[in-house]
This record gives C-alpha cells, sequence and structure tokens, in this order.
C-alpha cells in the first residue's frame, strides 16, 4: 500500500493572532510568521499522529496491492471517497462505480464484488478530517497553541551549556488529547 497526501489541511490559525498571544510577541512582530506557520504543521502533524485521526480536512490518495483483499483500510474519519479505479498489470484504469463499494465505519472501504478481474492495483481517492476550524475541540487547539509556544521557546536541539533537550514526561498538556484519541 502507498499513500500520498493531495491536499493539505487549512492552518488550525490562519491569522497567526492566537498563536502570537499564547507565544506573547507583538501583533506586529511578523518577521517570525513562517516559523509560526512551521511550528503550527509540525504541531498539528504531531496531534493528529497522537490522536490517529486528522483534525481538519484534508485529501488523500491510497494505492492497495493486496489483490483480492476485499476490505481496504483508508485513515480515519473519512468524510467521502471521491473515486475508486482499478488498474490491470499494463495500466489501463477502470472506474468503479458507487454501486460497487461502500463506505464502513468511517474509514474501511468495501468492494461488494471484490477486486476486477485482472486488477493489479486499485485507486482510492478521498477526503478526511474529524473537524472543521470552527468545530475543533478547545482542548486541541489549547494543545496546538502550547506545541507552538514551547518550539517558539525551545527552537534549537541544545540549550548553551547543557546537554540535548530530554524528553518531557507526560504532562496535563498532553492529556488534553485524550478525549479525542482512537486506539486500533
Amino acid at each position: 500500500m502507498r499513500e500520498k497526501l493531495v491536499a493539505t489541511a487549512a492552518p488550525l490559525f490562519p491569522d497567526l493572532s492566537v498563536v502570537r498571544v499564547q507565544c506573547r510577541l507583538d501583533e506586529d512582530e511578523t518577521d517570525l510568521d513562517a516559523l509560526l506557520n512551521l511550528f503550527q504543521s509540525a504541531a498539528m502533524a504531531t496531534a493528529e499522529h497522537e490522536m490517529q485521526r486528522p483534525i481538519l480536512p484534508q485529501s488523500w490518495q491510497r494505492t492497495f496491492d493486496d489483490v483480492g483483499v476485499a476490505l481496504l483500510a483508508l485513515r480515519s474519519d473519512v468524510l467521502a471517497v471521491s473515486s475508486v479505479v482499478a488498474r490491470d498489470v499494463a495500466g489501463i484504469e477502470t472506474p468503479l462505480p458507487v454501486h460497487a463499494w461502500r463506505l464502513a465505519r468511517g474509514k474501511d472501504l468495501i468492494l461488494f464484488d471484490g477486486w476486477p478481474v485482472g486488477a493489479v492495483e486499485v485507486d482510492v481517492s478521498f477526503s478526511c478530517g474529524a473537524w472543521t476550524v470552527e468545530t475543533v475541540p478547545d482542548a486541541i487547539r489549547q494543545w496546538v497553541l502550547i506545541r507552538v509556544a514551547t518550539a517558539l521557546r525551545n527552537s534549537e536541539e541544545v540549550i548553551q551549556g547543557a546537554s540535548a533537550v530530554a524528553m518531557l514526561p507526560r504532562s496535563h498538556v498532553d492529556g488534553l488529547l485524550d478525549p479525542w484519541r482512537r486506539y486500533a
């Protein structure tokens, strides 16, 4: 199986004003905007990894080559499947009609009749995301903001005169994601 991100999610804090407040930066301090956006993106990716679910809508394509498997696992919180396309050994693509498959449990694609004859790969294009920018729970928003501010404060791998920064123990901040975590 291979996958690629087709369209990234929008930033959780597009105008950065709330991020600047969290980082204790003046509103007119825009020279760090590129760095704040990078930290925000990294914090979102980490939160998604920790919770095992996408936060904001994004588009993906997964290519499956497990010929014969009729249950194809996508990402969590699938909003819609836009296309399912089978490919044969010659590279000829055949779109599967909507009645040939069904999305189950918001993450699994079921092929009713199995793989088309001669297919060696199936591409599934889909969008997924648990919330919109307006509906992301406050605890997740707070977690991202704290991670951005922490990254800005500790933007070097080594503190001068000390050894490498050690892993921090689980904290209250890490617990903010717990209600939205997915386990297998």
